[in-house]
């Protein structure tokens, strides 16, 4: 048995290049470190590696980085898919699609996250949190201009 995958969804006033630049390589400009990052509060940037392969990786101050996963799909404009595990070990990362789609008034961006596939590995507190924990994470991203 598996936790169900999340799925959140919203829409920015802009082109889909700009909403997925926006979202990948200047997630530093919206995404909330303080609260939603293993590094809080010495987390200066967060660095998406812009390949296949590449590494998302948490910045420091004093250098330290910290990996919070890997990209598995690049492809600009209309979709990345990354390994997920900020402040956790490789072997429980889940797995974040986002997609972007062009409609009326600009770009619907959808997150799924899924590949939580041992729920004995997920305490119930943190359940709640694999459903809904995007939502104030892509409200965030959503309110920046």
């Amino acid at each position: 048995m598996s936790i169900p995958a999340s799925r959140q969804s919203v829409v920015i006033p802009r082109p889909k290049d700009v909403a997925f630049s926006r979202f990948a390589t200047d997630i530093t400009s919206w995404w909330p470190m303080a609260s939603h990052g293993p590094g809080q509060p010495q987390a200066e940037t967060i660095v998406f590696e812009e390949e296949e392969g590449g590494r998302i990786l948490e910045r420091w101050k004093g250098g330290e980085e910290v990996i919070w996963g890997t990209v598995r799909r690049w492809e600009p404009s209309d979709r990345i898919e990354f390994l997920f595990h900020p402040g956790r070990d490789e072997s429980e990362a889940q797995v974040v699609e986002v997609t972007f789609e062009s409609v009326d008034g600009g770009t619907r961006v959808t997150l799924v996250d899924s590949g939580w596939d041992d729920p004995d590995a997920v305490v119930p507190e943190e359940e709640e949190d694999l459903k809904t924990g995007w939502e104030p994470v892509l409200g965030r991203y959503a309110s920046m201009e």
